[in-house]
C-alpha cells in the first residue's frame, strides 16, 4: 500500500502568533474581522468546512458550534460551551489533511489503520488515534480529509464459495477499495477523488467436476466484485466522491453448463439388465426301469422333464438259459422331451452422464472474460450397453450431453446463465445461476457520484447495498414467434417464374405479402392473384446448318386434361397462340425472333412439352433404352461452362439451347415482365390496398452483344471486348434515336439504376465504378435514403466505346487504360459534357487517333456512410458522324470538340430501304442515311462493374439483365421477424434458423409422344440424325425423381447475427418445389413458419 498523507498545516511550531496569521490560515481571508470565539475548536459532525476543525492535532478548546436556528445546518455559529480560548494552543495546529493512494494497491482499505497489515490511513501519523480500535480518531471528526486515488487499485478476492467447484456464489468478495468502518463509526466530512483505477474482481466461471454429487447440480457463476465500497454509519456527513478515472465492477462468473439427465437414484439405477436366454428343448436319451432309472433319467442333471414321449413295457427278468427276457412285462423303456436353462443376466455398466460446461469467467482485476465452454458428449456411452451377444432387458436409461457453460460477463455485467440446476443451498432457481455483476459504488452514507459517471467511467450497479444485482433470469414464459412477409413498400418482390432444371416445368410462385407462407388467393382477385410474365425467344440458328436447337414447346396447365382445348397456356410455334406448327421453314436462313404476349399463371407447376430438341441439350441417355439413343425426359438439361455451354442463367429465367454442332447458343429462352401497364404494377405504392400489387418496371435489359446478326461492323470494329461482354441496351435491334422532328432525331434515354449494399464485409474506403457506353451516358453514384452526398460522372459521346490505344491512365490496381473522372489531364469536365460546349477533349496520339478507352470514377465510403447505394444511369444514343470527317479535336479550345453529323438523317420509307437491303444483298454498301438506324452500324449500349475497396467486383451492368435489377423481376426478397428473442446467434438459447429442402418426392408431368419427321432411327452417326422420334413415348413414367437438396442461397442455420429481423433472396437452383422451414426457439420452445417457392 503506497498512501502519502499531507496537510494543510501544521502551523506555527514557533514564533508569534497574531490574529493576522490566524484569519489567514483558518477563515482563509486577509482581510475582515476574526474573533476568538470563531477560533474555538468546531467538533460540530455536520460541519464540512470548519474554521479551526476537530482533529486529534488540534488541541484548542472545543465549541459544538450549535448555536444557529439548526444545529445540523449553516450557519455554524459558536454555541458559547468552549472557553478558556488561548492563542498558545493553535501551535500544530492543522486544517485539511490529503492522502493520495499511488501505485498499485490491492484491496485498498481507507478505514482504520493496522500498522503490521498496511490497513487504513493513519492521519495524523502517530499510529494510535486513528488505529484500529480507537473509537475517537480523525476519521470521526470534522477535519475534511479528501483521499485522492491516483493508481489502481484493484481485488483478487474469491469470497465466500468463490472457486469453481465450491457450490457458493463466490459473495462478500474484497472490494478493490473500501472505506469501511465498524458499527456504530462515522466517517466524518470524507471526500473520495479517483483519477485512478478501480478494479473489482470478476468472478470465477462455476465447474463441478465429473463425479461431484448431487450429480444434476450444475456450479453456479460466482458473483463479481465490488470496486469501491462506502459503509459507514455517519449519515449526518455523507461521504462525497468525484470520479475522474474509472470504477469498475466485476463481471460476473458464467453459470455451469447443464448436466445430462441423471436418475434421482444415480446412476446405477439407470443401469441396464444385460440378457441372453440360450434355453433349449431336447430329446432325452433312453431310460430303463429295470435298471433302476425313471423318466427323469432321459434328460440330463438339472434339467427338467417337460413330457414322456413314449415308453415300451418290458420283461426285467432273464432266463439264465437262454438268456432271453422273461416272466411278466415289469419294467418299461422310454425316452422324455426336455428343458435345458441356459440364462444370462447381469447388470451393465452404469451410463456415462455428459456433464455439463464450464462456465466463463467474468472480467475483473488481472482476470479476463472468457467464454462459457463446451459440455462433454460422451456419444454412444451415453447409454448403458451390455456385451455382445447380450440384450437390454429392460433398456435402462440414457443420459445426455452436457450443455454449454455460460459465458463471463464484462466489467459490471452478470454471468452468463444455462438451464442447469444450482445447489439447494444457494437459494438459486433454475436459469439463474449466472455471477451476479459486481457493483461499482455500494454500501451507504454517501452521495452518488460526481465527475465521470458515464458508462464509459462507471461500470456496474452503483448505490446499491453491497448486495450486488441478481443475474438476469431466463424467462421461459414467453415463447418466441416468428412472421414471413414481403415488404412491397421497398421494392421488395412475390412473384418468381423460372425454369426448372431439368426444364420439364416451368414454376409460377406468387406469395402473400402479408403472410409469405400462403400464396396470393383473394376471393374475386381475378388477375390480381396471377403472375404476369412474357417469354422471349431469340435465335441464332440455321435449319440447313447442324439442324436446329429446338422447333418449339408448349406449356400446359397440370389442372386440365391434355387433350382439353384449352390446356396449352402457351405456344411458341403460334407466337402464344394455339395451333399447329410444323418446325422452320426448309429452307435456310433463320427463324425470327419473338416475344409472346402477356401470360398470366397463378402458382403453380405448369408442364412443358418440347418438340425438335437437339439431343445434346436433353439428359442423359436412358440406360434403359436398348437402342441407347433415347432419353428418358425430353427437355432441356442443366449443362455448365467447363462443359461447353451454360445452361440455365439469370435465376433460372433465361435457357440458352444449342444445336447439333458447336457450343454458341443457338436459342435463347427468356423469361421477361409484362408489357401491359395493368400487368405490371407498383409494388411501391405507399397506398396500402395497393401493396400486393406488383413492381415488375417497364423494360428488361439485353446484351447487346447478342443480337448476332448486328455484330458486324458496328460492335465487332469498335467496341471494346469489355463493352462487348458488359454492354447492355432496351433493345438490341432498334437504334433508340426516338422520334424525327425539326431534321433531327429526339433519341429516347435508356434510365436504368442498380442497388447495392456497403457494409463492413465490403470495407470502408475507395470504390471504384469502371464504364464505357456508345453513345455518351450519365452516372449518378447515390446513398438511397439520401443521408450523404452524391455524385456524377459522365462518359464522353463518341469517346467511350473501344480502346485507349495506350494513352490515358488506370487508378492502382486497373491494368486498363483509360482516362479517371474528371478528366484533370484533359481539360477537366463536369455533368454537362455531353449537353453543353466543354473544354475537355480527349487525348490524341502522333497519328490522330483520341482516347476511346474505359472511365473510372472512385469515390471514399467511411465507416460512418454503410448501407445501400444506388447506381443510376441515362444512356443516350446519337445519329452518326460523317465517317470522312467524324469530328475536330482543338485542345484547350471552347468548343474542344466539334461534331460533324452525316448531313441527311431523315428516316426512309420501306421502299427505300428494301432498296439499301438489296444493294447489302449484292455486296454493296448501304447510304449513311441508312446505316444511321440500323442497329449494324449504330449501336447502342453502356457497360460497368463496381468494385470495392479489395478489387473485389460487387456489381455489373449484367445484373441488370433478366431477373436483377430494377426493371426486372427475379426470385422474392422475403423479411422474417422474429419476437421474444435475444437479437444475438452467440445465445444458444435464442436463435433463428432456416432450412431448405425439396418439397416433394416427384413431380407429375404429362405423357405425349414427340413428333417431327422422321419415323426410324438412323445411326447416330448419320449426318440426319434426328433429334426426336416420331412415336416415341416422352415420359414415361408418372413423374421424375427429386432428391433431397438445399438452396446453398439460403444461409443453412442461424440468422439472427444482430437483430431480431432481416431479410433472405431465396433462389431455388435445382428441380422441383423448394420448402424454406424457419425455426425460432427461445427456453419457452419454438415457433416454426415454412414458406414454399415453386
Amino acid at each position: 500500500m503506497s498512501v502519502t498523507v499531507t496537510k494543510t498545516g501544521p502551523w506555527f511550531a514557533s514564533g508569534p502568533i497574531n490574529f493576522s496569521s490566524l484569519r489567514y490560515n483558518f477563515k482563509e481571508t486577509q482581510s475582515g474581522p476574526v474573533k476568538a470565539s470563531e477560533l474555538f475548536r468546531n467538533t460540530n459532525i455536520y460541519d464540512r468546512n470548519p474554521i479551526v476543525p476537530d482533529s486529534t492535532e488540534n488541541k484548542q478548546a472545543a465549541d459544538p458550534f450549535s448555536g444557529g436556528t439548526d444545529a445540523t445546518k449553516a450557519p455554524f455559529v459558536f454555541k458559547g460551551t468552549g472557553t478558556n480560548w488561548k492563542a498558545s494552543l493553535m501551535r500544530n495546529s492543522i486544517k485539511r489533511y490529503f492522502a493520495t493512494q499511488s501505485g498499485t494497491d490491492v484491496n485498498f482499505d481507507m478505514g482504520l489503520f493496522t500498522a503490521s497489515g498496511s490497513k487504513g490511513i493513519d492521519w495524523d501519523g502517530q499510529g494510535v488515534a486513528d488505529a484500529v480500535g480507537s473509537v475517537t480518531g480523525n476519521i470521526t471528526r470534522n477535519i475534511y480529509k479528501e483521499i485522492r486515488i491516483t493508481g489502481t487499485c484493484g481485488s483478487t478476492d474469491t469470497g465466500v464459495n468463490g472457486t469453481a467447484g465450491s457450490g457458493g456464489v463466490g459473495a462478500q468478495k474484497k472490494p478493490a477499495a473500501k472505506l469501511e468502518l465498524p458499527n456504530p463509526l462515522k466517517a466524518i466530512n470524507v471526500t473520495i477523488k479517483n483519477s485512478g483505477n478501480l478494479h473489482g474482481a470478476g468472478g470465477l466461471g462455476g465447474f463441478f467436476a465429473d463425479g461431484t454429487t448431487p450429480l444434476d447440480r450444475s456450479d453456479p457463476g460466482k458473483d463479481g466484485g465490488i470496486a469501491l465500497k462506502i459503509w459507514h454509519e455517519g449519515s449526518e456527513s455523507k461521504t462525497i466522491i468525484n470520479n475522474t478515472g474509472y470504477i469498475f465492477g466485476g463481471g460476473g462468473g458464467g453459470e455451469q453448463g447443464k448436466h445430462g439427465y441423471v436418475n434421482p437414484a444415480g446412476l446405477d439405477a439407470m443401469r441396464a439388465n444385460c440378457y441372453r436366454n440360450d434355453s433349449y428343448n431336447y430329446f432325452g436319451g433312453y431310460y430303463n426301469t429295470c435298471n433302476g432309472e425313471t423318466l427323469s433319467d432321459s434328460c440330463a442333471a438339472g434339467d427338467t422333464v417337460l413330457r414322456s414321449m413314449w415308453y415300451f413295457r418290458i420283461q426285467c427278468a432273464t432266463d439264465p438259459a437262454t438268456g432271453k427276457s422273461t416272466g411278466p412285462y415289469d419294467g418299461a423303456v422310454g425316452t422324455a422331451y426336455c428343458y435345458h436353462e441356459d440364462i444370462q443376466n447381469e447388470t451393465s455398466d452404469p451410463p456415462v452422464q455428459g456433464r455439463g460446461g464450464r462456465g466463463g469467467n467474468g472480467k475483473g482485476y488481472t482476470q479476463a472474460k472468457s467464454t462459457g465452454q463446451a459440455g462433454t458428449d460422451p456419444g454412444a456411452a451415453i447409454c448403458p450397453s451390455c456385451d455382445p451377444g447380450l440384450a437390454a432387458n429392460p433398456g435402462g436409461e440414457c443420459s445426455g450431453p452436457g450443455g454449454p457453460g455460460g459465458d463471463g460477463g464484462e466489467w459490471g455485467d452478470t454471468g452468463g446463465s444455462t438451464t442447469g440446476l444450482s445447489p439447494a443451498a444457494t437459494g438459486l432457481t433454475q436459469a439463474e445461476g449466472g455471477g451476479k455483476s459486481g457493483p461499482s459504488i455500494c454500501g451507504k452514507n454517501y452521495f452518488p457520484a460526481t465527475g465521470s459517471t458515464g458508462a464509459a467511467n462507471i461500470k456496474g450497479p452503483r448505490n446499491t447495498n453491497c448486495e450486488g444485482e441478481e443475474a438476469d433470469p431466463i424467462d421461459p414464459g414467453s415463447p418466441p414467434g416468428i412472421s414471413l412477409t414481403v415488404n412491397t413498400v421497398a421494392g421488395h418482390n412475390p412473384c418468381h417464374v423460372r425454369f426448372n432444371r431439368p426444364a420439364t416445368h416451368l414454376m409460377v410462385t406468387r406469395l402473400d405479402p402479408a403472410d409469405a407462407t400462403q400464396i396470393k388467393q383473394t376471393a374475386g382477385a381475378g388477375d390480381l392473384d396471377k403472375v404476369w410474365f412474357r417469354i422471349r425467344h431469340e435465335w441464332n440458328d440455321d435449319k440447313d446448318i447442324d439442324s436446329v436447337a429446338v422447333w418449339r414447346f408448349r406449356i400446359r396447365d397440370p389442372n386440365l386434361d391434355h387433350d382439353h382445348l384449352k390446356s396449352i397456356v402457351y405456344d411458341s410455334g403460334r407466337r402464344g397462340k394455339r395451333g399447329t406448327y410444323n418446325g422452320p421453314p426448309d429452307s435456310g436462313g433463320t427463324y425470327p425472333n419473338d416475344t409472346g404476349p402477356d401470360i398470366g399463371l397463378g402458382t403453380g407447376v405448369y408442364p412443358i412439352e418440347w418438340y425438335g430438341l437437339s439431343y445434346r441439350n436433353k439428359p442423359p441417355f436412358d440406360p434403359s433404352d436398348p437402342s441407347n439413343t433415347l432419353s428418358k425426359y425430353n427437355c432441356p438439361d442443366q449443362r455448365f461452362a467447363n462443359q461447353g455451354w451454360r445452361t440455365y442463367l439469370q435465376n433460372d429465367q433465361i435457357l440458352h439451347l444449342v444445336d447439333d454442332g458447336g457450343s454458341e447458343w443457338n436459342s435463347q429462352i427468356e423469361i421477361l415482365p409484362p408489357s401491359d401497364p395493368d400487368h405490371q404494377g407498383d409494388g411501391s405504392n405507399p397506398d396500402p390496398s395497393q401493396q400486393n400489387t406488383i413492381n415488375y418496371g417497364k423494360q428488361p435489359w439485353i446484351r447487346s452483344y447478342a443480337n448476332v446478326d448486328a455484330r458486324v461492323p458496328g460492335m465487332e470494329q469498335n467496341w471494346s471486348s469489355f463493352l462487348k461482354s458488359h454492354g447492355i441496351t432496351i433493345s438490341n435491334t432498334d437504334t433508340s434515336l426516338g422520334q424525327f422532328a425539326s431534321n433531327n432525331y429526339q433519341p429516347i434515354d435508356q434510365n436504368g439504376e442498380i442497388e447495392f449494399d456497403i457494409t463492413a464485409s465490403t470495407g470502408a474506403g475507395t470504390y471504384t465504378v469502371v464504364a464505357a457506353s456508345d453513345n455518351g451516358c450519365t452516372f449518378t453514384w447515390e446513398h438511397v435514403p439520401g443521408l450523404f452526398d452524391s455524385h456524377v460522372f459522365v462518359t464522353p459521346k463518341f469517346f467511350a466505346s473501344g480502346a485507349s490505344w495506350g494513352m490515358g491512365a488506370a487508378p492502382t490496381g486497373f491494368t486498363e487504360k483509360g482516362r479517371i473522372w474528371p478528366y484533370t489531364s484533359e481539360g477537366g469536365a463536369d455533368a454537362n459534357l455531353n449537353t453543353s460546349t466543354n473544354t475537355w477533349a480527349p487525348e490524341v496520339n502522333a497519328s490522330g487517333t483520341p482516347n476511346m478507352g474505359p472511365t473510372y470514377f472512385q469515390v471514399n465510403v467511411p465507416s460512418g456512410e454503410y448501407g445501400t447505394y444506388r447506381l443510376k444511369f441515362s444512356l443516350t444514343n446519337h445519329h452518326s458522324l460523317d465517317p470522312d470527317d467524324p469530328y475536330t479535336i482543338t485542345q484547350g479550345g471552347n468548343p474542344a470538340v466539334t461534331y460533324n453529323r452525316i448531313n441527311d438523317i431523315r428516316p426512309q420509307s420501306t421502299e427505300e430501304i428494301e432498296a439499301e437491303e438489296d444493294l447489302i444483298a449484292n455486296g454493296q454498301e448501304p447510304s449513311m442515311r441508312y446505316k444511321n438506324r440500323a442497329f449494324t452500324h449504330n449501336p447502342v449500349g453502356v457497360a460497368f462493374k463496381i468494385f470495392d475497396p479489395s478489387m473485389r467486383e460487387i456489381k455489373t451492368s449484367l445484373n441488370m439483365t433478366s431477373g436483377q435489377g430494377t426493371y426486372t423481376y427475379g426470385v422474392p426478397t422475403i423479411t422474417w421477424s422474429a419476437s421474444n428473442i435475444l437479437p444475438s446467434s452467440n445465445n444458444p438459447l435464442h436463435q433463428v434458423q432456416c432450412q431448405s429442402l425439396a418439397k416433394d418426392d416427384t413431380m407429375p408431368h404429362y405423357q405425349y409422344i414427340e413428333h417431327d419427321s422422321y419415323s426410324a432411327v438412323p445411326d447416330r452417326g448419320d449426318s440426319d440424325y434426328p433429334n426426336t422420334y416420331q412415336n416415341n413415348p416422352n415420359n414415361p413414367d408418372s413423374g421424375s425423381k427429386l432428391e433431397f437438396r438445399s438452396d446453398a442461397s439460403v444461409p443453412q442455420g442461424t440468422l439472427n447475427g444482430g437483430s431480431a429481423s432481416g431479410t433472405i433472396t431465396p433462389s431455388p437452383n435445382s428441380n422441383g418445389s423448394m420448402d424454406y422451414e424457419f425455426i425460432v426457439s427461445n427456453p419457452a420452445g419454438t415457433a416454426t413458419k415454412t414458406m414454399n417457392i415453386k
